[in-house]
C-alpha cells in the first residue's frame, strides 16, 4: 500500500483549496429590459480649460473676441470651465420619466444654474432607422411632441450591454469591449436642454447613441444616431457630439477583477479618436462667407477613460459604474476676412484640455 507523506498531503490540500479560485467563472449576461422599469442615477462632470488664438496672415493678432467665429472647437473663449450634470429618471419601453434634469455651469468664477425642460415630464420616445427620435409628452390623443430643440441628443435608451463581454469570462480574463463601448457610453450622457422660446412646432431631433439593434445584452448593432453640434460654451455637448460622431474609433477592454456572490467587479478603460472636419466630430463647422470664402474648420478628439463597474449575476442588472477619463479636442479654422480694410487669411486655433466623470447607479423599481 503507498504511503502518503506530509509533504503530498499538503500538495494534495493546496490544490484542492486552489481548484475554485482558479476556476471561478461569471456568465455577465444583461437581462431584457422589456417587462422592467429602471431607475438610472448618473452624474456627469467635466472640467477642461480652453486655450485659442488668431492669426491674420500667419501672425498672432488680437482680434477683440472675433477670432474664434471660424470654428467652435468646444465652444467658449479661454479659461477654465466646469460643468456638473444631474440626471434620475426611470425608464420602460419607449418612455422615460424625468424626475431630477439640471446642470451647474462654473466658467471664469461664475456660476449658474441649469434646470433641464423635461424635468418632471414623462416622455415617449420612438426612433427612425435615420436615428431621429420622434417625442412626445403624454400618449394617444393627449400627446403633444417634444420641441426637437429640447430632445437633441437625447439617447433613444440607456444600453449598458456594450459594458459586458460577449461570453463567459473567469477572474483575471480580460475581454474586448471595442463593439459596443461607444454606444453605451452615448447612453448615459444625457444632455441638460434649458427651457427656450420655441420656434416652429415640435418634432424629430437627431438622437444621441441609444440601444438599438444588435443583440439582446450587447449594445451591439448601428449607431443611435449622431447627436446635435456642441453649441455654446457648454463643454460636456461638445463631448455628447464627439462619442455620437460616426467618424470616431474605439478601442475598449475590460477585466474581471473579483466574484463575491452575486456581484462581480471589472475593470473597464478605452481610448476614443477620430479626426476630420469640426462638423463631422460635432464640434460646429466654419461660419459664415466673409471676403468671398467659407471657413474651412478641421479638428481632432481624444479620450481616454478607466474605471470600473459592479454587476449582479442574479438579476442581470448593473448596479453602478464608474468611469473617468481625459479630453483633448483640437479645431482649426481658415477663412479670408476683410480687418482693418485689408484682405486677409484668419486661423482660429483652439484646444480644450481636461477631465470628465460620469457615474452611473441602476436599480429595478416597481
Amino acid at each position: 500500500m503507498a504511503k502518503i507523506t506530509c509533504t503530498t498531503m499538503t500538495a494534495i490540500c493546496a490544490a484542492v483549496m486552489a481548484a475554485p479560485a482558479l476556476a471561478q467563472k461569471a456568465n455577465l449576461t444583461q437581462r431584457s429590459t422589456a417587462d422592467v422599469t429602471l431607475r438610472y442615477e448618473i452624474a456627469t462632470t467635466v472640467e477642461v480649460t480652453r486655450t485659442s488664438e488668431s492669426l491674420l496672415d500667419g501672425e498672432v493678432r488680437d482680434l477683440g473676441g472675433r477670432g474664434g467665429r471660424g470654428g467652435r472647437g468646444g465652444g467658449g473663449g479661454n479659461g477654465d470651465t466646469s460643468v456638473t450634470q444631474t440626471a434620475s429618471f426611470n425608464e420602460g419601453p419607449g418612455w422615460r420619466e424625468y424626475l431630477v434634469l439640471e446642470a451647474v455651469s462654473n466658467s471664469g468664477g461664475n456660476e449658474s444654474k441649469i434646470a433641464g425642460a423635461l424635468a418632471g415630464k414623462k416622455v415617449f420616445i420612438s426612433a427612425a432607422n435615420d436615428g431621429s427620435l420622434s417625442v412626445t409628452d403624454g400618449q394617444g390623443e393627449d400627446a403633444q411632441p417634444v420641441a426637437a430643440n429640447l430632445t437633441r441628443s437625447m439617447p433613444a435608451k440607456v444600453d449598458l450591454g456594450g459594458f459586458l463581454p460577449a461570453s463567459e469570462v473567469e477572474v483575471g480574463e480580460e475581454f474586448d469591449l471595442s463593439e459596443g463601448f461607444l454606444q453605451a457610453l452615448g447612453s448615459v450622457m444625457h444632455p441638460v436642454q434649458a427651457e427656450r422660446a420655441q420656434r416652429g412646432r415640435g418634432g424629430q431631433a437627431r438622437g444621441g447613441r441609444g440601444g438599438q439593434g444588435g443583440r439582446a445584452g450587447r449594445g451591439g448593432g448601428r449607431r443611435g444616431g449622431q447627436g446635435g453640434r456642441g453649441r455654446g460654451s457648454n463643454p460636456n455637448d461638445s463631448l455628447i457630439a464627439v462619442v455620437n460622431a460616426e467618424i470616431v474609433s474605439c478601442k475598449a477592454s475590460g477585466s474581471l477583477e473579483s466574484i463575491e456572490g452575486n456581484l462581480a467587479k471589472f475593470a473597464i478603460k478605452a481610448t476614443i479618436s477620430g479626426a476630420g472636419t469640426a462638423e463631422e466630430l460635432g464640434l460646429g463647422g466654419g461660419g459664415g462667407r466673409r471676403g468671398g470664402a467659407a471657413a474651412e474648420a478641421k479638428g481632432s478628439a481624444n479620450l481616454s477613460f478607466a474605471g470600473s463597474a459592479v454587476f449582479n449575476t442574479e438579476t442581470g442588472l448593473f448596479e453602478s459604474i464608474d468611469l473617468g477619463g481625459e479630453v483633448d479636442l483640437k479645431s482649426d479654422s481658415k477663412r479670408m476676412v476683410n480687418f482693418g480694410g485689408n484682405e486677409g487669411e484668419m486661423e482660429t486655433k483652439s484646444t480644450t484640455k481636461g477631465k470628465l466623470t460620469v457615474k452611473v447607479d441602476c436599480k429595478a423599481v416597481k
